[in-house]
Parts: structure tokens; sequence; C-alpha cells
């Protein structure tokens, strides 16, 4: 892939990550099973992000589609750790992981570093690349305890 292509794709994967779960939208689909669907369409091009669990536990999959093909691929699987599930609470982690992701859109979860503080909170994202594949780890803390992890894997398909 160019350099050009490449920076359209990730410009086209920050509009997307941006215009559904992070923020706050409401998803496309939720099934009988639980399975809750967000999708985002430019032309040709197709994002879906499909996920499973509670909002303390859950894993699920990020894909691009160019022409209805599968282009790109992350999977990834998170909690919130069972001891802040009072305090500081799901709801204000989540609250704060999509301030979060937004904010390092460019950078967090694609296999590079990211971090952003906001007051008792911070954000960070530790990953690594390898040609066409890329995983890492983000997570946060609160007041200095790490309340929230989440790992990730993926890569350009093909």
């Amino acid at each position: 892939m160019n350099e050009i292509s490449a920076a359209s794709f990730e410009a086209f994967l920050q509009r997307a990550r941006a215009s559904t779960w992070a923020s706050g939208a409401e998803p496309t689909r939720v099934t009988p099973q639980g399975e809750t669907l967000y999708e985002y369409k430019e032309e040709a091009r197709l994002y879906r992000d499909t996920y499973m669990g509670t909002a303390d536990s859950f894993f699920g999959q990020e894909t691009v589609y160019e022409v209805e093909m599968p282009l790109w691929n992350i999977i990834y699987a998170g909690q919130v750790h069972p001891h802040a599930v009072g305090d500081p609470g799901s709801d204000a982690i989540y609250a704060f992981l999509r301030r979060a992701l937004i904010a390092t859109g460019e950078n967090s979860r694609l296999g590079r570093q990211a971090h952003y503080e906001e007051g008792d909170w911070v954000y960070t994202d530790q990953g690594e690349t390898h040609g066409n594949e890329f995983w890492g780890n983000e997570w946060i803390s609160y007041r200095g305890v790490e309340v929230y992890r989440l790992k990730y894997g993926g890569g350009w398909m093909g």
C-alpha cells in the first residue's frame, strides 16, 4: 500500500471509529444473542465493529471492507477490573475511554504508542507492528490504579 492510500485508509478509520461506539452513537443492530454491531460507510469502504459480552468483560472485531472485500481486521478482548466495578464504575471508565480513543485516534489500537490524560484518568496504548501485522495492550488507570485493560491484534488482509 502506498503512503497516499495508507493515509486515506487511516483517515477513514479515524472517522469511522469516531462516528460509532466512541461517539456514543446507537448501534446499527443488536442481535437476540447479544452481539452488538456498529457500521460506518463512505462510498465503497465499509467499517464494521462487532462485539459481545457485558460492560465488565467483552470481545470483538473490527473489519474494514473495500468494495465488499475484507481489507483490514483487528480482534480485541477487554475487561474492567473487578475492583473498579463499584468505583469509579464501568460507565465512568467507558466515558473516559471514548474521549481517549477520539483524542488518540491516529495511534490507538494500531500497534503504536498512545497516551492521554484527563484529571485522575490516564489512557495508555503500547503496541508493536511487524510488516502487515500489529498487536498491543491498552489500559486505563484511575487515581494511579489500573481499572481497565484490552488486548488487540490485527493487520492487513491479503
